[in-house]
Formats: C-alpha cells, structure tokens, sequence
C-alpha cells in the first residue's frame, strides 16, 4: 500500500512582520519565537520586557510555506494536507484559495487537495488575535467568573497559560505549533490500538487490537517482546466496509509494566501492515510500544472505623502509595522544547523519586516525547482535560468544540501504559463552590444540569466520561480536581487540593501534619530559583537593580500577595541575609522544610490493607515556564532547589520519622494567655506549662519486610555537645508497604536541642535513613561556629562533609557563573557531629566547590567557603604531589 509523507518542516516558511516577509527560524512555529530569532523584539523573558510585548497577541500574523510535491511513478493517489494543531484562529489558504478555517488549538485537520507535481505550491496561515475572538464571543455569551488570566478565555479553546497564571507571564503566542505535512497515498492505516486486560492472577495478559484504515481490506498485526523477538506473527485481521477490524492476542506469562518505584518498564512493539492488493511490496505501517499492566483507581470504604472512602491506585494488583508532582507546559513557548528536554524533565522526575505526574489543566495535552519518556521511564501520568479555574459555557458549538478536541486527543495518547487517570478539570467545582453555584450531588438528570447556574457540570460528569468510554475506556476517569468528597475540601473522600498554607488561612507550614487527605493532589510553598537562574533574566542589569524587592523580581513573581505571603512565612521562621544569594537561599531553605514536613506526614498515613488513610501526594509543582519565583521544585533552567533533594529523601523507598509533640498542663490544656494562635511557632504569649514527647516512625515501599536499628541521638544546637540521657537504639522489622510506628511519646527535652534519627542496617551500622527534628522556628536558635568542612576526593567525584556541631541546611555548589554537566547526588544537608557525609557529583571536574548552611550569613562576612583543592589526600597522591 504506497504511501508517501513529506513534513513541510523543511519547506520554506516565512512570516510577515511590517510588510516584509522574513525567514521562520522555527518550524512548528510560534510568533514570538520568530520575532525574537528576526532581532525585533527583546527577550520576552528578560527584565520587564513582557510588559512591552503585549501588542503580539492583539495583532493578525500571516505566514506562508512554499514547497513543492514530488513525481511519483504512481496512479490515483489521494493528497491530504495534514495540520496537528493551529494556534488558534486560524484562516488557510492553498495557492491563495481558502481551505481551511480553524478555532481549536487542539484540533488536526486533514484537508483533501490536489497538487501539481514540480509546480511550487503556497500555503499562507492568517492568525487573527486570540484575545479579539474571545471578547467577542464574551459579549455574545456574557461574562463568566474564574481565577487566573483574562476573562475571555472560558471561550477559547487555546492553552489557558498563554493568558497568564499566577506563576506564569500574559505571552498571547499564535503560529502553527504543530507538525504540518502532506500525506499522498494508495491507502492508509488510520489507527491501530490495543486495549490490554490482565487477569488477576498476572498470568495472562489479552490484547483487543483494533485496526481503522482509509483504503484496503486486511492488516497484518505482529507483536514483539521486550527483547525484540517476533511473539506473534502474521495475524491478519479483515476489514469491514467501515475500514475498522479487530482481532484479539492472548500471552501466556507476560512481561508486565511497572511504575519505576514498584519495578521495571518493559515495553512490547505491536505492529500494524497495510498491504496493497495490487502490488503486495508496498505497504503502510504503523507501530506502538505497548506496556502491558493492570491499573485501577481504588475508592473504598477504610477499616478501622476510619471516615470515608480510599482515594489510591493499584498497579498489577499490588496497592501503592503514590509521591508525585504537577507538571505544567515547560515553557511558554513550547516549540522549542526539544525530545531531550522531556527526557531530562522526566528523568529529574524519577530521581527525585516522584512516581506521578498530573499533566494540569490550564496547559495544554503534551508532547508524544513527554509521555514516550513516562512510559519509559516508569512514571504514571494524570493527564487532566484543559479546563482550569473557571465557569466555562456550554452553547452548543463550544461542546462540540471539546469533543472532538477530547477524542482526538485521547485516540492519540490512550495507547501509553504510563496514563492511568483521566480528569476532567482543575478546580472548576472549586470556583462553583466558593460562588455558591447550584450542584446537587443527588441529582443525575444531565438535562437539569444544563438548566443551573452550574451548567459546566454537563461537560464534566456527561460528555467527557462519555468521550473517555468510547476512545479509551481502559482508562479511569475521574471528573474533577478536586472532588468526590461532600465538599472539595473533604479530606476524607476523593482528592484534594491543600492550600490553607499559602493561600487560605496561610497557616503555619507546621501544621502540614494536620491538613492530609485521602490523596492530596495539590500543595505547595514558594521559593526563589538559583542565583545564576536569577542572572539569566537580569542580564545587563546593575547589581543595584536587583535585589529581592527590586522591580524585576517582583515581576518575576505572579502569584497574587506573593511578597506578604512568602516574607510573612520567612520572618515567622528564618533569618537571612537580604540580598539575592541569601533570599534565594532562605526562601529555598522554607519551602524544603515546609514541602519535606508535608510528604513526611503524610506518606506515614499510607498504613497498609484498609488503612490507606493517604493514598498519594503531589507537589505543586515541579516546573516552570519561564525563570522565576514560584511554587516549581526545579526552576526554569533545570536547576534543582533545595526541596528537590530533602522531598526526594522523603521519598526513598526506605524514610524514617521523627516528631516532637507538645504535652501541656493544665485543665485541657488550655493556655495560660488567651488569643495565642495554635500551631503557630514562636508566639511569644503562650506561657503554659508543657512538655515535649518524640514520636518516630518508618515507611516501606518495598514489598518485603526490613529489619533495622533506629538509632536516636539528641544535641544541643548551640554548643554541640550529645545527650546521652537522650541516646537511644531499638531493633524494629518494617512492614512491606507500609509505615510503622516506632516510638511513641518518648520524654523529650525540647529548647535547643535537636534530634537525629537513623535507621542502620542491622550487620554493620551503616545508616540508610536519616532524619531529623529542630526546635521551631529556626530563627530562635544561634548556629555559632559549626566549623563545616569539605574533603574532595582525589578523583573529585564525591565530597565528604563534616561539622564540629549540629548544621541546618548544607548546600554544596560551584563557583562561578558556569555549573553545567555538575549533578549532586545530595544536597541540602543536615550534618551532625561524627558524621561524615559522603556526596557523589559528576562534572565537578576542576571547578572550586563552596559551601552555605543555615547561620553562615551571620556567622563572618565571607558567606561561602571555598575547597578548590583537594583536602586529606593520601601520602602518594599525585595531585598532593
């Protein structure tokens, strides 16, 4: 079956700016990377220059490809113009005839034409604002309430970013932002997918393969395994008069798809051959890597008289407790995201031991590369439907809009074995509720719904699981985020979205422990990104220009009272030095504290069979669009922050625990002065009598039980010196996928005295995890002389940190401007006497380490220490030499 596909990414594109055309640098494209590559614009992302930009995404841009179509030795072959995704009101002409008009960024058109072979052929591409558009059909429809971004796009089925979030700029891109081709053939494979079941008993997997073609009459399928042999050879599957045919394969033992945290990620290939009838050498192919697992979304009522329902997956019949991260598009232009680029960001994924990624919904549906690299790599996705934060309408041409944007999305990606949820919004029933709009749970008569003044619910809880169960209904469906308790607050029922720090009450981060759910899918804290992420949008800026309140990083900051917010949380709990390596470093030392305490907490509810009282967390978030101050755990420029390490010790498969509780006297304990805030650390009026018990607990994410020594020892912070009285060691067994508590309510002493709690394997005390627990708030403690020392090893692969007393918050880093190729295998450390802690790097190569911890601002006036030798080398060393 001939086939022939010529992507006009070669063609010659250009795009008209002031009545000139000027040659695309990109192909797919957007606007503001081709005005940006031409030198006619500034950097979007530097400075304030976004302000200055604003006129974009109000004007029409035009671009034209020409290209031309080879001859080909073959007869009545139909040519198709093929467009992935225009961005978004777009007006197509063909040799100046109009062909295509389109208002979806997430639609692919194929369009029928007829081209002459040798003749140049001129495609132009008009793209009328985005933003026009949608205020007109605002004043058509009437205004609709929402968070985040312009008002009028609830109407337009464009990426919701692009309007603005609060952490990302208002850049009204447009363009074709995906593949555009022609297709010219015989016939063709339209789709070849197969839906796979595993038994219960994992020992057989059977795949219901499911074939569409334009043109021919039978497909040939094969399967090979894992290790590229041929399993099934030759199936043919006959097609009907509508071009579809299945066929169904059994496997006997099947080599099954894991998360990376519960195993291995062997990928089978199904194959699909379309052969002409007419000459049998000529064929069509199509092929797609197939995980074969079993998972499920798991909503049941808890043992142990505990409320409400489960909220956890399971993936080939084992329950798991589920750490993972938001993610939202990598860049505001994601045009120039390259396969590597998500190979990197997933990969940051895994070794922060983040096992989900929430694909948000106010972004867009990604890149084949993003979910090729989870499938790969062992990471589940839940991929939310692009509705976020608001009232969206639902006339008719807008719902028929979405569906076939919802189905042709799904029919793309419903093949990954890595997607195991599908949802429907994010934080629309939220806003309905906060707006008091009408949602009776109780009512399932879609029509009454259409009639409310929560109409989007229609769309949520009719059309898209509707979409889902006709493209991809071995998938789970959940219809929102959050939901599925009596409010989207229950934390006791479905997800939930924990933002009473930072937004909300803004509670104190200590309170983490308190505020859990049955799977918390959304919480965070802000921080600044590394000084030298800072550099790359301050460029050319004087150093008296930039500081923490200067205008530039303000700007660099979108969320709504950032500055009260995040120095509200610091001057409750940190000192720092006020300029841009310290603010960089204490906001990254409170939001490591703040995101560890959380995932500590609550990955300790994760208590076995019936008692998945927290059955997964998701940090919001783990990237950025753009380099700035956010809530993102790795910025801009993939430079991990602090909380990237301290969550990914969290989430090792072995964590151990520990907590200091107040006791208080009294009657109740009722506080001797009245209007003391609780949880809040540090108040100054709260003179009750207390005392202070530790609490220690472990968790296990493998399938086996472990046996461990805890170990527990206790410092004074200021001097030094260990507590004896306070040393403690019991011998503990792990259960498998689980936590276990260890200690409970141990007399504790509470004022400067940390304490440090290690598991040690049983035949030689080597500790594998490691935690501990400081007196809050940090502020109130002096770090005095911690005479913090580095040893780099002769091959300079690996540093061995050291301290004279007990030190908060060691982060090791490279001098100068140039840290590529330098990866930590730790970082942000808490070191305690006697400890040598042992830090593999690659790429340090002969580049000077320094080192910061918690105190040092305030301890000398040189904040860094450098090591840019090596220190304790042994006699015959020939770099002593």
């Amino acid at each position: 079956m001939y086939t022939q596909t010529l992507d006009l990414k070669s063609a010659s594109w250009s795009f008209n700016y002031e009545d000139q055309w000027l040659p695309c640098a990109h192909s797919p494209s957007q606007i503001h990377l081709e005005l940006l590559s031409a030198g006619k614009i500034p950097d979007p992302f530097e400075g304030m220059n976004e302000k200055d930009l604003q006129w974009i995404g109000e004007r029409c841009w035009t671009y034209r490809c020409e290209f031309e179509i080879p001859e080909l030795d073959h007869d009545d072959l139909k040519t198709v113009l093929v467009f992935e995704g225009l961005d978004t009101f777009a007006t197509v002409r063909l040799d100046g005839k109009q062909i295509l008009k389109s208002e979806n960024q997430f639609h692919t058109h194929r369009i029928p034409t007829n081209l002459t072979p040798g003749r140049t052929h001129t495609l132009t591409l008009t793209f009328s604002s985005a933003l026009h558009h949608g205020h007109a059909l605002l004043h058509t429809h009437g205004n609709r309430a929402l968070w985040n971004g312009d008002a009028s796009r609830l109407y337009v089925r464009k990426a919701p970013y692009h309007y603005g979030w609060d952490w990302g700029p208002v850049l009204m891109t447009c363009g074709p932002w995906r593949e555009v081709r022609v297709e010219r053939y015989e016939g063709r494979l339209v789709d070849v997918v197969a839906k796979v079941e595993v038994t219960d008993n994992l020992s057989t997997a059977t795949l219901d393969v499911e074939v569409e073609t334009e043109g021919g009459d039978v497909v040939t399928i094969q399967l090979f395994s894992p290790e590229g042999d041929l399993v099934v050879d030759g199936q043919d599957v006959r097609v009907g008069k509508d071009g579809k045919g299945r066929t169904e394969i059994t496997l006997k033992d099947p080599e099954l798809w894991y998360p990376h945290s519960l195993g291995v990620q062997p990928l089978y290939e199904l194959r699909a051959v379309l052969t002409s009838p007419t000459s049998p050498s000529t064929t069509h192919t199509l092929t797609r890597p197939l995980g074969l697992r079993r998972a499920k979304l798991i909503q049941r009522p808890l043992k142990h008289d505990a409320p409400g329902t489960t909220f956890h997956f399971e993936i080939n019949g084992v329950p798991m407790f589920v750490p993972g991260a938001d993610w939202i598009p990598a860049d505001s232009f994601t045009c120039r995201l390259t396969d590597k680029d998500y190979e990197d960001w997933v990969d940051l994924a895994v070794r922060g031991g983040h096992a989900m990624l929430r694909v948000w919904g106010g972004g867009i549906y990604e890149s084949e590369a993003f979910y090729r690299a989870c499938d790969e790599k062992g990471v589940l996705v839940w991929q939310d439907i692009l509705f976020a934060c608001g009232q969206y309408p639902t006339h008719p041409e807008f719902l028929s809009s979405v569906e076939r944007e919802v189905k042709e999305e799904l029919g793309r990606l419903r093949h990954h074995p890595s997607i195991v949820l599908v949802c429907g919004n994010n934080e629309d029933y939220m806003l309905a509720e906060q707006l008091k709009l009408e949602y009776d749970p109780e009512d399932t008569n879609p029509e009454n719904w259409l009639k409310t003044s929560f109409p989007a619910r229609w769309i949520y809880e009719k059309l898209l699981p509707e979409c889902v169960e006709d493209v991809a209904p071995h998938i789970d469906y959940h219809p929102g985020s959050p939901w599925g308790g009596k409010d989207t607050m229950d934390p006791n029922g479905g997800d939930l979205h924990q933002w009473n720090v930072w937004h909300g009450s803004q509670a104190p981060y200590q309170t983490y422990p308190a505020l859990g759910g049955r799977f918390v899918s959304e919480f965070g804290m802000q921080a600044a990104p590394h000084p030298r992420t800072i550099k790359s949008f301050t460029h050319g800026m004087s150093e008296g220009e930039v500081y923490p309140q200067s205008a530039v990083m303000d700007h660099h900051n979108k969320a709504d009272g950032h500055e009260k917010r995040l120095g509200g949380y610091l001057v409750e709990n940190f000192r720092w030095k006020d300029d841009i390596p310290g603010w960089s470093y204490a906001t990254q030392l409170l939001q490591s504290e703040a995101l560890s305490t959380a995932y500590r907490h609550w990955r300790r509810a994760w208590r076995g069979e019936g008692r998945e009282e927290c059955g997964g967390v998701l940090v919001w978030q783990l990237n950025d669009c753009w380099p700035c101050t956010s809530w993102a755990v790795v910025d801009y420029e993939k430079r991990a922050k602090m909380a990237w390490f301290t969550i990914r010790r969290e989430l090792a498969t072995i964590s151990v625990g520990v907590e200091r509780v107040e006791k208080r006297d009294g009657p109740e304990g009722e506080k001797v002065v009245k209007g003391a805030v609780d949880g809040q650390p540090g108040q100054p009026f709260d003179y009750a009598e207390k005392k202070v018990v530790l609490n220690a607990w472990a968790c296990n994410a493998s399938l086996k039980s472990v046996s461990a020594i805890l170990q527990l020892r206790a410092y004074e912070i200021k001097s030094g010196e260990e507590l004896p009285a306070l040393r403690l060691r019991k011998e503990v067994t792990l259960a498998p996928n689980s936590s276990t508590e260890i200690l409970t309510e141990i007399d504790a002493e509470d004022t400067d005295v940390v304490y440090n709690a290690c598991l040690l394997a049983p035949e030689d005390d080597a500790a594998f995890a490691c935690t501990s627990s400081w007196p809050q708030p940090f502020k109130h403690s002096l770090f005095p002389a911690r005479n913090v020392q580095l040893t780099i090893s002769p091959d300079r692969t690996s540093v061995t940190v050291t301290a004279d007393r007990p030190t908060k918050g060691v982060w090791l880093d490279v001098v100068g401007d140039d840290d590529r190729g330098v990866n930590w295998g730790d970082n942000c450390l808490d070191v305690f006497p006697g400890d040598e802690r042992v830090v593999e790097v690659e790429g340090l190569e002969e580049r000077e380490v320094c080192v910061r911890w918690y105190g040092s601002d305030f301890e000398k006036d040189k904040i860094f220490d450098v090591y840019d030798v090596p220190k304790n080398l042994p006699e015959n060393s020939p770099e002593k030499n």
